[in-house]
C-alpha cells in the first residue's frame, strides 16, 4: 500500500516535469499508480477506503463465539488469554496425538481483536490508572526482589537469594539488602539501614500484604504487632497496597526490574558471577545501587529537609520465642527443627531469631547459635548433641527419626554400607556409632581423614582399627602426597656408549675441533641423521633463547 511520503515524492518529480517512466523506475511504483493518485491530487490517507463486508476465509471463531459472548456477558472483565486457555482445556484435550488442534495458540489474535471489538460495542469501561505526583519527603515503598535467576555462586555453591529493595518515590533514591526470605527480620534490617542511610523519616512507608507486615488471616488485614511497633518507633504511617495491585507500588515495582538487570549487567562485565563470601557480594551490590543514586543526590537533598530526625537507638530485628527442650534433644522453631546439646534437655529457653541465625538463650546468657533455616520442615541436626546417648543405646539407630544426619560426611555413610557387607547389622551399628563418637571427641576432620586413607589403601574397616589409629596419633597420607622413585643416574651413561667423548685439549685446531663433532658411528638412518643435525648446528649456532654449556651467563628468554 502506498505510504503518504512516498506519494509526496512522487508529486515533487511531477512538478520538477519528470516523466512517468522516470518516476516509475526510481520510487519503483506502476504507472497505473502514479497516473491515480495524479489525477485526483489527493494523498493515499485522503482517499476514504471502504468497510470489507466479506470474508475472505472461514471465521475459526465461528464454532466457539457463542460460548465466549456468553461467559463475556457473565463476566466482561474477562481477558483473553483466560478464555483462550479456558478453550483449550475444553476441547484440546479430546484431540487424538498428531491431530491438529481445535484451539492451536495461534487463534489468541483474533480472539483479541473479537473480544475488544464486543467490549466497545457493549460499553465495557476499563480500569483507569492515575498517574500520581509525589512530593519530597512523603513515602518510602519497599518489595523484595528474587535474584536466583542470576545464578551468583559463593564459593561455588548457588547462592539463593533475595533483595530488599526499598524506593523513595520523590527522588527514586533506592538501598538494596541482601535477605534469604521475606521475614520480618529482613523487614526491620533493611527498612532501618534505609533510613539511616537516607538522613532521615519520611511521612508514610508502604507495602504489600507480605505476611511479615499484614495479618492477612484478620478481616481487617491489620498490620502485624511486630511491623507496627517498628512503624511506631520511627513515626511512620504505615500503607499497604490492595491485593494483586502492583501498580498501586508502582515506584519500587518497576524499579525491580531495572535494578536486576543493572546487577546482571554488572556481573556480566565482572567477567564471572563467583564471591569468596556474602560480604563480599553486599558489597559489590552496594556499589551498583551507589552508582544508580550518583544522579539522583539533588532530588535527594530537598526530601532530607523534610524528613523527621532519627530516634536516638535502632529497634531490635530479632523475634524472641519461649521454647521447651524437649526429651529428644529437638526444638522447633518456625515450623523447622534444631537439635541442641542434651544437657538442655527439660529447660525452659529463649529463642532469638535473626536475619541468618538462630540464638538461644538461658538465664542471660547466650548458649547456641545455628544458622536458620528457611522454609518449613527443615531439619538442622549435629550428630554431636545426641552420639553420648545413642552410643549406649544402639538399637535407637536403626529407626531414629533424623539417621541420615548422622553421616556427617560421604566417607561417613561409605564406612557403614562396608561395615554391613562384612559384619551382621547389630555389629556394623555398634562399631560405626563408636567412630562417630570417636569423631566428636577426637576431632571430625581427623576421624574423616582417617577413613578416607584406609578407604583409599582398600584396608580392613573397623572400630577397632580407627580408635588404634586415633590413639596412636598416627600420621596418615596426605591425599595429595604422592610417592615417585627416584631413577638411577648411570643409566644415562648408556646415552654415551655409541658417541666419542669430546676433548678439550685436542681442539687446537679447526681439522681436530671438526673430526671430534663428526665422529664416526655405527652404520644406521638415525645415525646419519644425528650427524646433519650436528652439522647444522656447528654452522647455525646456539638455539635462540638459550645459553652455551661453557657461558656462566644467566639464559635470557623463556626458551620458548
Amino acid at each position: 500500500m502506498l505510504k503518504d511520503q512516498k506519494a509526496a515524492k512522487m508529486f515533487t518529480m511531477l512538478r520538477n516535469g519528470c516523466s512517468l517512466a522516470t518516476i516509475a523506475r526510481k520510487l519503483q511504483m506502476a504507472k497505473r499508480t502514479i497516473r491515480k493518485y495524479r489525477d485526483k491530487n489527493v494523498l493515499p490517507s485522503q482517499i476514504p477506503r471502504p468497510i470489507r463486508s466479506y470474508r475472505t476465509r472461514l471465521d475459526p471463531l465461528d464454532r466457539y463465539w457463542p460460548e465466549v459472548e456468553e461467559l463475556l456477558s457473565s463476566q466482561p472483565r474477562l481477558k483473553p488469554f483466560a478464555l483462550l486457555q479456558h478453550l483449550q482445556r475444553k476441547y484440546n484435550s479430546t484431540a487424538t496425538p498428531g491431530e491438529q488442534l481445535p484451539v492451536p495458540d495461534s487463534l489468541r489474535r483474533t480472539l483479541e481483536r473479537r473480544v475488544q471489538k464486543w467490549k466497545l460495542q457493549h460499553d465495557v469501561n476499563q480500569e483507569v490508572i492515575f498517574p500520581q505526583v509525589h512530593h519530597p519527603g512523603d513515602v518510602i515503598a519497599f518489595d523484595f526482589v528474587d535474584l536466583n535467576c542470576l545464578q551468583v555462586t559463593i564459593n561455588g555453591r548457588q547462592f539463593d537469594h533475595k533483595l530488599f529493595h526499598a524506593v523513595l518515590t520523590y527522588s527514586n533514591w533506592e538501598h538494596l539488602h541482601v535477605c534469604h526470605s521475606e521475614s520480618y527480620e529482613a523487614v526491620a534490617t533493611g527498612l532501618q539501614d534505609a533510613l539511616y542511610l537516607a538522613g532521615g523519616v519520611p511521612k508514610r512507608v508502604r507495602s504489600d500484604s507480605l505476611s511479615a507486615a499484614v495479618n492477612n488471616l484478620s478481616a481487617e488485614k491489620e498490620f502485624a504487632k511486630q511491623y507496627q511497633a517498628l512503624l511506631s518507633h520511627y513515626g511512620l504511617q504505615g500503607h499497604r497496597i490492595n491485593v494483586r495491585k502492583p501498580q498501586e507500588n508502582g515506584d519500587v515495582e518497576s524499579s525491580n526490574g531495572h535494578i536486576k538487570t543493572a546487577i546482571d549487567q554488572a556481573l556480566m562485565l565482572r567477567g564471572n558471577r563467583e564471591f569468596a563470601s556474602r560480604a563480599e557480594y553486599q558489597e559489590f551490590v552496594h556499589q551498583v545501587v551507589t552508582q544508580r543514586n550518583t544522579k539522583r543526590q539533588t532530588k535527594l537533598l530537598q526530601e532530607v529537609t523534610q524528613f523527621a530526625a532519627l530516634p536516638a537507638q535502632r529497634v531490635a530485628t530479632f523475634t524472641c520465642y519461649d521454647i521447651l527442650v524437649k526429651s529428644d534433644s529437638v526444638v522447633r522453631i518456625k515450623r523447622n527443627s534444631y537439635s541442641v546439646s542434651s544437657k538442655y534437655i527439660g529447660l525452659q529457653m529463649e529463642a532469638r531469631i535473626h536475619q541468618d541465625h538462630v540464638e538461644l538463650w538461658y538465664c542471660g546468657e547466650r548458649v547456641e547459635v545455628m544458622p536458620r533455616l528457611y522454609g518449613k520442615d527443615k531439619e538442622l541436626i549435629d550428630f554431636r548433641h545426641v552420639i553420648d546417648s545413642l552410643i549406649r543405646k544402639p538399637g535407637a539407630f536403626e529407626n531414629y527419626k533424623y539417621q541420615h544426619h548422622l553421616y556427617p560426611t560421604t566417607r561417613f555413610r561409605m564406612v557403614y554400607d562396608t561395615l554391613l557387607k562384612y559384619t551382621t547389622q547389630s555389629s556394623a551399628i555398634k562399631q560405626y556409632l563408636k567412630i562417630l563418637h570417636a569423631a566428636k571427641h577426637e576431632g571430625l576432620e581427623t576421624v574423616d581423614d582417617i577413613l578416607r586413607w584406609l578407604l583409599q589403601e582398600g584396608r580392613p574397616l573397623s572400630a577397632a582399627e580407627v580408635l588404634n589409629i586415633v590413639a596412636a596419633k598416627q600420621q596418615v597420607p596426605s591425599p595429595t602426597e604422592v610417592a615417585v622413585e627416584l631413577p638411577d643416574l648411570t643409566e644415562f651413561d648408556s646415552l654415551l656408549q655409541h658417541k666419542d667423548v669430546y676433548d678439550d685439549d685436542q681442539d687446537q685446531d679447526g681439522e681436530t675441533a671438526q673430526a671430534a663433532q663428526y665422529s664416526v658411528f655405527e652404520s644406521s638412518g638415525c645415525e646419519v641423521a644425528l650427524c646433519s643435525y650436528d652439522e647444522y648446528r656447528g654452522a647455525a649456532g646456539a638455539i635462540e633463547g638459550t645459553a652455551v654449556a661453557d657461558d656462566s651467563r644467566v639464559a635470557f628468554g623463556d626458551g620458548g
